[in-house]
């Protein structure tokens, strides 16, 4: 039924009978709209990244933990140089604009379990938001109807199974666009130690702090890009080893090795891996620590911690959540 032929429809709207009152009306509209995207503009930049329960930021676990948090950070920092992540820019050749869109790089240190002390580093990519579209950075993720899937195939098969995680994964991937990154502070001085000839005459100072501006060369944690650099990377190289991208869930690939199929889902850095020949698996293992290091974190055997569920293969018909 339609709206327009019905008795109790509501009156319509007074129509505006003058193009001053239609300018007029619009100019209010610009403007107050102007005035609400300034408003939130400045809200957002004010909002600061709150470290999770248990960690520390920079300043803090360095007070807490003192020469193991230094050293955990310097760890955590050398290994960009490792990567060639960073190309130190001059300050001065940087526009004052540059300097407020530029990422800081944040620094959050925890206490493990047994005692040892773990840095981690991340871009604030939330400045990108005002100019980069989520759907211009989304990156696929396996879905979950595909891993449970795949793994009663496993089960059902009796494949064997393997979770790998790429540690460092991102920053295998390179970084095509101009993207500035700063650090401040404590952090810049640090990160300057781990390569004085490289960083230290990049330092300049501003309010009274140490700052360093760097190039990003390759994908960060926090940048939105990341993700999906990352996982164009990871598909290349996939399809150039001869496996086939499931035409159904772009997250999950397969591959025939000797007469069998072996399966291969992954959520961003997390791999789930099947064959019914464990050499074969050992095999792809071993392509994958050529391009990715052979520090990859493995666990074999029936269970498998995977994307925070337990699998359970000890059965030889079911997969157990």
């Amino acid at each position: 039924m339609c709206v327009t032929d019905c008795e109790d429809a509501p009156p319509s709207t007074p129509e505006i009978d003058s193009e001053e009152s239609l300018a007029a009306v619009a100019h209010y509209i610009m403007m107050h709209y102007d005035e609400q995207a300034k408003i939130s503009k400045k809200i957002r930049r004010k909002k600061k990244y709150t470290p999770k329960a248990g960690q520390y930021s920079l300043e803090a676990g360095l007070r807490a933990f003192g020469e193991k948090g230094e050293t955990a950070v310097t760890k955590e920092l050398r290994q960009f140089n490792n990567y060639s992540v960073f190309d130190p820019i001059d300050a001065n050749t940087l526009t004052d604009e540059e300097k407020s869109q530029a990422l800081a790089s944040l620094i959050f240190l925890k206490e493990k379990r047994n005692g040892d002390i773990k840095a981690r580093s991340c871009a604030n990519g939330s400045v990108q938001r005002e100019h980069i579209a989520k759907d211009e950075a989304a990156s696929p993720t396996v879905a979950l109807e595909s891993v449970f899937t795949t793994a009663t195939i496993d089960a059902r098969e009796k494949r064997e199974v393997v979770t790998i995680d790429i540690p460092g994964a991102f920053l295998h991937a390179d970084n095509d666009d101009y993207v500035i990154m700063r650090m401040t502070g404590t952090l810049a001085e640090l990160m300057a130690k781990t390569d004085p000839k490289l960083y230290r005459k990049y330092l300049s100072v501003e309010k009274g702090k140490k700052v360093l501006y760097l190039c990003l060369q390759k994908a960060l944690y926090g940048m939105m890009k990341s993700p999906l650099l990352f996982y164009r990377k990871l598909v290349s190289e996939l399809i150039e080893m001869g496996f086939v991208i499931n035409p159904y869930d772009p997250c999950v690939a397969n591959k025939i090795v000797n007469g069998s199929q072996l399966t291969l889902r992954w959520h961003v850095d997390d791999l789930m891996i099947s064959h019914k020949n464990m050499a074969d698996i050992n095999n792809f293992l071993v392509d994958l620590k050529n391009i990715y290091g052979s520090n990859l974190a493995e666990s074999t055997g029936k269970t498998h911690d995977y994307l925070g569920m337990i699998f359970d293969f000890s059965f030889s018909e079911e997969a157990r959540r």
